[in-house]
């Protein structure tokens, strides 16, 4: 067949399917759409003569162009609304427009994208050519966005879905070129559909872009690129300037180029003109997508988005406010966009920030602010309970400083209790076996034996408090207890009205786990046992009223010889030194005490006959045989001594509240001291021969009428009392005390002590005025005259010895000093008459071995001190100022001789002192004008045995100071700088840098002049003031410590530091006190005020 033949048969058939077909006339294919509504006429029912198949119900015409018609149909198959799309009956007869349309039907079956409308059926092999599609119920993209009122960031993710839908197609390999609103539908579910892919074509990645299109000039020309207007073949990139369009459009209601009626004046002006600038279009659209905007619509398609991809990323950036690459990515637009797409972390982290350092300053403030007030809370605590000691408040005072010291160790809290244990030493305090009733001590002073409320029975180490047994009350029944004189046996009165008498191992501290003998009374519960001092005798009292006495034997055990009854309920027994007598105190029992009544009985033990009458006194709890055994001491309602004899008695302690619940004295024989306990929790000590009470004491947590239980060590050194609180041990001489004179040597006075550095010996100088008959030239004379005589006292606190030299009848000494070896000792001996004066230096153990050096001009000051470690040299300060400087170790020859003399060393000097070891060297001076000084030198590192002082030191400072200073040392402060302290005429404690003089503050607390001044560390001082006061200060908390010392005589002490003694010279007796008694009195009672504080 003919090609002719061949078109006139298609012909036919095209006529066949589209009767209506008019051919008369010829048409150009255009872009424009008509739209148009189904029809009405065929709404709901077939058209007549429809050339579709059967199964096509068509409902109407949806719209028709040059190129195609679409119809709505329902289709029966799948029961669903469709879009039929055909092409026009004219364009049956042309062969590219068929194959146009085939090609549109075999690339959108390609795609499978949500965002594309997809082909349902196609029928393309014979006329009537068609494809099926779904119905789009919907709005063109613009409209839809224009009737909505959408808003940009509400238009762009519809954008974006088209964007989206383009670069599937791009990856199947198709370019849709005729993109454009009217071929976006945006459905009922607002998902925009993209149709008419009849401009598309496949595409080759890498193919030439730029050659001619076969067909000229093709696609909507407001939407087509300049490659398009050009008539040239385009690629992805040509998709890209229509999208640009549309975007174009849908944020500023305009296209990019003007549009025009002359179509070759539109393409030109796409070819070669700019597109209007969007955002002086739109104002709200920024820079950002201006510039995409702009990118995308670039003429060169080189200089657009080279993939729809591309222009995607930076519009999803855009939303999601992350740096576009259209925009130059500077730093700073880097950084504002980050801070725009995390501006609400930014926002909850600056909040958060703001919240956190608000709450740090919040904090740091209320830390402050509660430290401040905790320390400020903490001191006033410290001082409350210091107030509290001083006003004899110790269980209040003890529980105050205990807490503050428990929460916070400090040198503060330390002294603090250091000072409540010098007046109440505590040794040591253990609680936790409940009340303790009663207390006695082992013959060697070793063990301690106590008796609880609940009856059993404690034993104890006595020199640390450790307990070594307990026996329970079912096997104990314990009441009352006491050691046998040897210490073998332990009896013990039992309140089951049985006498147990236990073995006893000194040694190991250890209760037999049986008793040896048990003897039952018939008496009631036995409330006191007391053996004779020659172990012969054992005697018993009963709560009943009844006195037993029992002969102790090893073989029989114990055998009662005596009984005696009537007695109100028997509180104390004792027996006379020499085993004689035996004394019983009662305390009334029945109405009123009549019954039974209260008192002491004395019996004599070789014919058993009561001694005179009883003593009639209600309540008694303590009886005592004095010493030669005439009298007794009675502890009453106060404490007085009884003589049987002639009924006689002597009240040595007026009357108390409550009275006197219990006494003792060393092996219970009244003694010099007695110690007794009274009904407020206190426990008192009566010395006899002062006829007064000590001032020291002891106390517990006792309510007013609790019992208190004491005891003397044997040796008398230590006290034990027992009460509510448990068992305390009081140190009765925690400090050690020298008599410098006896009683007819009253005259003489302390002006100086020093201790050695181990605290073994102590040197204290001396001084008195005697009447001398002579003058100077030996004439006698009428009138005597005072002359001063000096004399220099060496202890050796170890051994208690003492060694004495003498001055001459013209010399005075200055204060010794001792040198580091703890055994040389130095000091100046001046010759009034002449005013010469020289350097002695004696050995400690032999004082009688003196080396002297030559005689200098010039008198000695105080001013004399050891240099350094070494003890090489010494220094002394004579009072014109001058510096000597004496090597003291020499080699060979008794005298010392003279190194060196420095002249206006230091005029009227008052103090010289080195510190660590050498290093340096301060002088204080009195100073002219009442207005003194302080020097200070520093080593150079140079040997002073070796080189002249101003090459071994240098001048440091050289300040003024304040009113007649008299003492000048060194410390620290926290930071580890260098203070000098200083006193005087003054009332303070003043303390001034070491290196400008600058003022560092003041040490306030005396109340009046304060000449003595030495150092305990570096931080830690101890003042002697004319005040009567001797008291220790912390200078880097500039506060007291504490008061070590305070006399009534209102005079002042001397004091002297040597290592970790302080000695105190009062009128004719020195006081040592040792700060290691901090940590001794500390670890003693840690234990026990934990458990009472619940710390």
């Amino acid at each position: 067949m003919s090609k002719e033949d061949e078109s006139l048969r298609q012909y036919r058939d095209a006529v066949r399917a589209y009767p209506e077909l008019d051919v008369s006339g010829a048409t150009t294919p255009s872009d424009e759409t008509v739209l148009s509504k189904p029809s009405s006429a065929g709404a709901g029912t077939s058209t007549s003569g429809s050339p579709f198949p059967p199964n096509y119900e068509i409902l109407g015409k949806i719209a028709e162009t040059q190129l195609s018609t679409t119809w709505k149909a329902l289709d029966h198959e799948r029961k669903a609304p469709v879009v039929i799309k055909e092409p026009q009956a004219r364009l049956l007869l042309d062969e590219d427009a068929l194959q146009r349309f085939r090609r549109e039907v075999q690339l959108v079956s390609k795609f499978n994208h949500a965002n594309i409308v997809p082909i349902l059926a196609t029928h393309l092999s014979e006329p009537p050519y068609f494809y099926t599609m779904p119905l789009i119920e919907g709005e063109h993209l613009d409209r839809f966005c224009e009737h909505r009122s959408l808003s940009i960031t509400k238009r762009l993710p519809l954008f974006l879905k088209v964007c989206q839908a383009v670069t599937h197609a791009h990856q199947h390999g198709v370019i849709h070129r005729d993109l454009k609103p009217n071929n976006v539908l945006v459905d009922e579910d607002g998902e925009p559909q993209l149709l008419d892919f009849g401009l598309g074509r496949a595409f080759e990645p890498g193919t030439e872009p730029g050659k001619p299109e076969q067909e000229g000039v093709m696609g909507a020309p407001g939407y087509m690129a300049p490659e398009q207007a050009a008539g040239l073949s385009g690629d992805t990139r040509t998709d890209v300037y229509s999208l640009g369009v549309i975007l174009f459009q849908l944020v500023t209601g305009q296209l990019p180029v003007k549009p025009t009626r002359d179509l070759d004046s539109l393409l030109r002006r796409i070819r070669e003109e700019p597109p209007t600038d969007p955002v002086t279009l739109n104002p709200k659209l920024g820079c950002e997508l201006d510039a995409v905007l702009l990118k995308a619509l670039a003429k060169d398609p080189a200089q657009r988005y080279q993939s729809v991809a591309d222009l995607t990323r930076d519009i999803e950036s855009f939303l999601t406010n992350a740096p576009v690459s259209a925009v130059s990515n500077t730093a700073r637009y880097v950084a504002g966009k980050w801070l725009q797409r995390h501006k609400q972390r930014v926002f909850f982290g600056a909040f958060t920030l703001c919240a956190v350092l608000g709450l740090i300053v919040f904090a740091a403030y209320w830390y402050h602010s509660a430290t401040t007030g905790e320390v400020e809370r903490h001191i006033k605590a410290v001082l409350i309970g210091r107030l509290q000691v001083e006003r004899d408040d110790p269980v209040n005072a003890s529980n105050m400083l205990w807490k503050e010291h428990l929460r916070y160790d400090s040198a503060r809290t330390r002294y603090a209790l250091w000072e409540l244990y010098r007046r109440y030493p505590c040794l040591y305090h253990v609680s936790g076996h409940g009340r303790q009733t009663a207390v006695n001590y082992s013959p060697d002073g070793a063990w301690l034996v106590t008796v609880g409320k609940d009856r059993r029975l404690v034993v104890y180490e006595s020199n640390s408090g450790r307990v070594s047994q307990v026996i329970p009350a079912e096997r104990a029944h314990a009441q009352c207890v006491c050691f046998s004189p040897a210490g073998s046996q332990v009896y013990i009165g039992g309140a089951d009205g049985r006498i147990r008498m236990w073995s006893f191992e000194r040694a190991a501290g250890k209760i037999a786990e049986r008793p040896s003998t048990v003897l039952e009374l018939e008496a009631g519960p036995v409330t006191r046992v007391a053996a004779s001092p020659d172990g012969h005798r054992l005697a018993a009292g009963t709560e009943t009223g009844v006195v037993y006495v029992f002969n102790v034997s090893s073989a029989n055990g114990l055998q009662q010889i005596f009984r005696q009854g009537g007695l109100g309920e028997v509180t104390d027994l004792a027996f006379s030194a020499e085993s004689e007598r035996l004394a019983a105190s009662a305390k009334g029992a029945g109405a009123n005490g009549q019954e039974r009544p209260g008192g002491v009985w004395i019996w004599r033990l070789d014919d058993w006959q009561m001694v005179d009458d009883p003593m009639d006194d209600d309540p008694c709890r303590g009886v005592m045989f004095s010493e030669d055994g005439a009298e007794v001491v009675v502890g009453n309602v106060g404490l007085c001594r009884w003589n049987p004899a002639n009924g006689n008695t002597t009240q040595l302690i007026e009357p108390m509240p409550w009275g006197v619940r219990s006494i003792d004295s060393p092996s219970h024989i009244a003694g010099r001291y007695i110690a007794l306990a009274i009904g407020q929790g206190r426990v008192l000590f009566y010395d006899q021969k002062l006829a007064t009470l000590h001032p020291l004491r002891g106390f517990h947590d006792n309510a007013v009428a609790d019992h208190i239980g004491v005891c003397f060590s044997p040796a008398g050194r230590f006290v034990a009392s027992v009460g509510r609180d448990g068992l305390r041990v009081w140190d009765f001489r925690p400090v050690r005390r020298i008599k410098l004179v006896d009683d007819s040597d009253r005259d003489w006075c302390a002006n100086s002590i020093e201790p050695s550095s181990d605290a073994s010996k102590l040197t204290v100088g001396m001084w008195t005025e005697v009447p001398v008959h002579t003058d100077a030239g030996g004439e006698s004379t009428t009138e005597p005259k005072l002359v001063r005589r000096d004399r220099l006292v060496i202890y050796d606190l170890g051994q208690g010895e003492q060694t004495t030299i003498v001055a001459g009848p013209d010399e005075q000494f200055s204060p010794a000093v001792f040198a580091p070896d703890r055994q040389t000792i130095a000091f100046a001996r001046t010759a009034c008459t002449s005013g010469t004066s020289r350097l002695a230096v004696v050995n400690a153990g032999s004082p009688d071995v003196e080396r002297r050096s030559p005689e200098v001009e010039g008198k000695a000051t105080n001013a004399i001190c050891w240099l350094g470690q070494d003890a090489h040299c010494l220094l002394d300060v004579l009072k014109d100022g001058s510096l000597v400087v004496w090597r003291v170790r020499s080699a060979g020859g008794a005298n010392i001789p003279e190194l060196e003399r420095i002249d206006g060393f230091a005029h009227r000097c008052t103090s010289l002192s080195e510190w660590a070891d050498g290093e340096w060297l301060v002088a204080s001076e009195e100073g002219p004008d009442a207005v003194g000084r302080v020097k200070l030198w520093r080593a150079t590192g140079r040997s002073l045995a070796e080189h002249p002082f101003d090459q071994a030191y240098e001048r440091y400072s050289d300040f003024p100071t304040h009113g007649y200073t008299w003492r000048a040392v060194l410390v620290k402060d926290g930071d580890g700088n260098l203070l000098v302290a200083t006193t005087g005429s003054v009332h303070e404690i003043h303390l001034w840098d070491a290196a400008t003089g600058q003022p560092r503050g003041k040490l306030v607390g005396h109340r009046d002049a304060i000449f003595y001044c030495h150092t305990l560390s570096d931080r830690l001082l101890v003042t002697s003031s004319r005040d009567g006061t001797v008291r220790v200060w912390d200078v880097i908390e500039q506060e007291e410590l504490c008061i070590l010392h305070e006399h009534q005589s209102g005079t002042q002490a001397l004091i002297a530091v040597g290592g970790t003694c302080i000695a105190i010279a009062e009128g004719h007796t020195i006081t040592i006190a040792d700060t290691r008694d901090i940590a001794r009195f500390i670890t003693g009672n840690e234990a026990a005020a934990r458990g009472r504080l619940g710390e």
